[in-house]
């Protein structure tokens, strides 16, 4: 009679180890078809449009929402005079520093030295350049 008990008992424990194995294969089987179907719309792979095209919308609104910041902290209208004489002033420190580099080049120097002692004029000359489009930029403001 004991025998026939846990006989019936060990089936039972059995049976219900093997169904609970079967339920969760099903789940997982059901999470990975649901996750390949129903992938997240905000993500770029969950998008129909992929690639760099797909999020341009929402890069737009980001630069959008960072110049309306900007042009809140800079209040243009109210401290233009102050930026311009910032600009003219640095345009004139740019020139003088160009004037005062071309005088210290060494000529006899190597020609590694030479194309150095350029570069830097170049790029004072763009920094030039630079601080010109700004102001054109913020005459248009």
């Amino acid at each position: 009679m004991y025998d026939e008990l846990f006989a019936t008992i060990g089936v039972i424990l059995v049976s219900f180890v093997v169904i609970h194995f079967i339920i969760r294969m099903f789940k997982l089987q059901n999470n990975i078809v649901e996750g390949l179907v129903n992938a997240d719309p905000s993500t770029p792979q969950g998008n129909s449009d992929t690639g760099i095209g797909a999020m341009a919308t929402t890069y737009a609104a980001n630069i959008k929402s960072d110049i309306i910041n900007i042009q809140d902290e800079l209040l243009i209208s109210k401290y233009r005079d102050g930026y311009e004489s910032a600009i003219v002033n640095l345009d004139e420190l740019v020139g003088m520093k160009m004037i005062q580099h071309s005088l210290n080049v060494n000529i006899n120097g190597t020609p590694s030295e030479l194309i150095e002692s350029l570069s830097v004029l170049n790029t004072l000359q763009s920094a030039k350049d630079s601080l010109n489009n700004t102001m054109k930029y913020l005459d248009n403001q």
